[in-house]
């Protein structure tokens, strides 16, 4: 179950993330550019909002919860997107066909997990417990091991992240005497919130689906 922190500290970051569309939508600028960012946003409040789905509807968390995993997938090339449209001087139309594998792969697990009879589902994410059968076990394997390859994966995305970020600002060089306007300083505050947030998410995702657990509270 949810704590009462937990579940205050989601509510929070929803009611932000609904001030930040809401002013990202009224802002002046790019559309597509407003509306990578806008992905990226409910990608993160939709992770976050978990303890509010078990506190207020924990008939759907058996459902909801698997659909995390193509969200946590589809996160890093999210981010990676936004900031490579906001500091590249090409137009990026559309996603690479590689940025899209992790995803597909998800929602395919995903796809089995609903697939599951309804007492199989509840047990596996409610109870923690294994049922019998070939189809529960496979779906547990595979979600550990994309679990595994997206904790690798995702800080390749960071690196990248982050070296698109220097180089634009070493490009902006060129072009003005004072660079402190143009340098998006913020993206590096939200990119080492996100390096601590996907510490801690990665830690604990990979401690609960090895069974090696973490000196840390559950929440």
């Amino acid at each position: 179950m949810a704590s009462t922190l937990t579940t205050a500290i989601s509510a929070l970051i929803l009611g932000i993330f609904l001030m930040g569309a809401v002013s990202t939508l009224r802002a002046t600028g790019s559309k597509p550019l407003k509306l990578k960012l806008l992905l990226v946003l409910a990608l993160l409040t939709a992770l976050s909002s978990i303890p509010l789905i078990v506190a207020f509807l924990p008939e759907a968390y058996p459902i909801y919860m698997p659909l995390m995993l193509p969200v946590l997938m589809a996160l890093p090339a999210a981010v990676l997107y936004y900031i490579e449209s906001r500091v590249s001087s090409v137009t990026l139309n559309r996603l690479s066909v590689l940025h899209c594998i992790m995803p597909i792969m998800g929602t395919c697990i995903t796809l089995g997990y609903w697939f599951l009879p309804t007492r199989d589902r509840s047990t596996m994410f409610i109870l923690g417990e294994l049922p019998p059968g070939f189809a529960p076990s496979f779906l547990a394997i595979a979600t550990i091991t994309l679990i595994l390859v997206w904790s690798v994966v995702s800080f390749v995305y960071l690196v990248f992240a982050m070296r698109h970020l220097q180089a634009y600002r070493e490009n902006l060089k060129n072009y003005f005497s004072n660079t402190e306007s143009y340098s998006m300083r913020w993206v590096e505050g939200v990119m080492v919130g996100l390096v601590v947030l996907w510490g801690l998410t990665a830690g604990s995702l990979v401690a609960d689906n090895t069974g090696l657990g973490l000196i840390l509270s559950g929440d």
